[in-house]
C-alpha cells in the first residue's frame, strides 16, 4: 500500500453537512462503506457537533472530526467538555479540530470580546483543550495562566472515565504562523481548500517542522489533512470554468491577498475583488481567473487527469478531503460533482 509524507497509509476523507437525522445516518453510512477514513464537520451556518453526533449510532468504523469548530465562542472548559462527551458517544472515534475564524465573525456574529492575534490565541486555546482533556478529565488540578486564559481548576469529579488518555487535536489555517502553532500544540494541522501544492510544499510542511522540533517531535507524530477542490467532468472546459469559479470566489476576499500574492497572481486578485465591488458576483468575476489559477489551485478535468493531479500531492500529505471546487453552481451540478469524486475515490482506493 501506497504511504504518505509521515510514512502512514493514504487516507480519504469526507465531509458531512446538516440534515434530518435520516439524511445524515444515510450519507454517513454511504460515505463510512465508500472506505473514506473521516468525516469532518464544519462550523458556519450550523454547528459541528450535532450532526457528528447524530451520525454516531449508525457508523462504528469511521472517524467522526470537527472541521472547524470555532476555537474562541466557546470557554476551553465547554470545549473539553464537549470533545470528551463526542469521544463516548462515538467509543473513541472523535477528533477535535479547532480554528480561529476571521476577526469580524468572532466579535460581530459570536460577541468575542478579545479575538487578539489568531495563532497566539489559538495556541493557547489548545495548550489549555488538551490539559482540561488529559489531566482534569482524570481530576488532576490544572492551572494555566496565558495572554489570552487564567483557569483554575480544582476540585472536579468527572460522572464517567474518559475513553482513552488523549482525544486527537487538530487546528486549522491558512498560513505561516498557524502551520508552526499546529507544529508546536497539535497531532495534525487542517488544510484550506485555497493552498496549493507549492503552498504546502513550500510554506506549510517548513513551517510544521519547526513548530514539531521545537515540541520535540517528529513527522511521523503528525497528520496534515489537506481539503482539496475537485471539478471532474468529461465536459473538462466547464469542470475548469466551474473550478475558476471557486478560485474567484476567495479571489475577493482581503484575507487571502498574501496567498495571492505569493503565488503571484496579485494583480487578479485585485482585479476579481475590484469587479465584485462594482457589480456582486457575476461571470465577470470569474472572468478573472486565469489558466494558470486554476492549474495551480484546483483539480479540474476528467478522471484520470483528477487521479494524475491528486497523486502529485501524496508525498506532501497525509489525508485529502475532496470537495466541490465550484461556488454558486447551476442546481445539480454540486450533486454532479459529489458524485464524480465519489467515484474518483473508488478508483483511487482500488489503486492504492
Amino acid at each position: 500500500m501506497s504511504t504518505t509524507a509521515s510514512g502512514k497509509p493514504r487516507r480519504f476523507d469526507g465531509s458531512i453537512g446538516t440534515g434530518t437525522a435520516q439524511e445524515l445516518a444515510a450519507e454517513a453510512r454511504s460515505m463510512e462503506s465508500l472506505g473514506l477514513d473521516t468525516l469532518w464537520a464544519a462550523q458556519w451556518h450550523q454547528t459541528p457537533f450535532v450532526p457528528l453526533a447524530a451520525v454516531s449510532s449508525v457508523t462504528a468504523r469511521v472517524q467522526l472530526g470537527t472541521a472547524i469548530a470555532l476555537a474562541f465562542t466557546r470557554s476551553p472548559m465547554e470545549t473539553a467538555l464537549t470533545a470528551l462527551d463526542m469521544d463516548r458517544l462515538t467509543q473513541g472515534r472523535f477528533k477535535l479540530g479547532l480554528g480561529a475564524g476571521v476577526k469580524r465573525l468572532n466579535e460581530q456574529w459570536h460577541n468575542v470580546g478579545d479575538f487578539g492575534r489568531p495563532a497566539p490565541h489559538l495556541k493557547e486555546t489548545a495548550e489549555l483543550i488538551r490539559l482540561l482533556i488529559e489531566q482534569g478529565a482524570r481530576g488532576e488540578a490544572v492551572h494555566y495562566r496565558g495572554r489570552y486564559h487564567q483557569v483554575e481548576l480544582r476540585g472536579w469529579q468527572p460522572m464517567y472515565k474518559p475513553v482513552r488518555p488523549s482525544i486527537p487535536l487538530y487546528v486549522a489555517g491558512v498560513g505561516e504562523a498557524m502551520a508552526r502553532v499546529a507544529g508546536d500544540t497539535a497531532d495534525g494541522l487542517l488544510g484550506h481548500t485555497v493552498w496549493s501544492l507549492p503552498w504546502i510544499r513550500d510554506v506549510i510542511a517548513p513551517n510544521v517542522a519547526i513548530g514539531l522540533d521545537r515540541s520535540h517531535r517528529s513527522r511521523a507524530d503528525f497528520d496534515l489533512s489537506v481539503a482539496i477542490p475537485v471539478c471532474l467532468s468529461d465536459d473538462v472546459a466547464q469542470a475548469r470554468r466551474d473550478a475558476a469559479s471557486g478560485i474567484a470566489f476567495y479571489a475577493t476576499m482581503r484575507t487571502y491577498r498574501q496567498l495571492f500574492d505569493w503565488h503571484g497572481f496579485g494583480a487578479e486578485a485585485r482585479e476579481a475583488q475590484e469587479s465584485y465591488d462594482a457589480g456582486g458576483w457575476s461571470d465577470a468575476v470569474i472572468d478573472t481567473v486565469s489558466d494558470a489559477m486554476v492549474d495551480q489551485f484546483t483539480v479540474a478535468g476528467n478522471l484520470d487527469s483528477c487521479r494524475a493531479q491528486l497523486e502529485a500531492y501524496w508525498p506532501h500529505v497525509d489525508s485529502m478531503r475532496l470537495e466541490s471546487g465550484g461556488k454558486r453552481l447551476q442546481p445539480g451540478q454540486e450533486q454532479a460533482y459529489g458524485a464524480a469524486i465519489s467515484d474518483l475515490i473508488q478508483a483511487s482506493i482500488g489503486g492504492r
